[in-house]
């Protein structure tokens, strides 16, 4: 399945372009560039993949190409700790 990751300020979109035409996973980020969402979740299917965009819909973002390895660098090396409320890296016990 060939898929566009796209990125922007606020964050990137994995994006199928062959099979269902829309975002399949998504990253969010703050005003200080921190992760503050990595969607879909146990708990949240996620923002851009409620809504039936097609890749059109993303252009008036006026977004740029990123490589699959960096999406999936960035999404494999952090985890979400509840009790600290923050993403923290996958290999971090203590969430420091």
């Amino acid at each position: 399945m060939k898929k566009r990751l796209i990125t922007w300020p606020n964050g990137f979109i994995e994006y199928d372009d062959v099979e269902f035409h829309q975002a399949v996973r998504e990253m969010g980020f703050d005003t200080n560039k921190n992760l503050i969402v990595k969607l879909p979740d146990e708990r949240n299917y996620g923002y851009w993949s409620d809504l039936d965009c097609d890749i059109n819909f993303f252009k008036k973002f006026n977004y740029q190409l990123i490589t699959k390895e960096t999406f999936d660098f960035l999404w494999n090396s952090t985890r979400h700790d509840r009790e600290l409320k923050k993403f923290v890296p996958i290999n971090d016990v203590n969430g420091q």
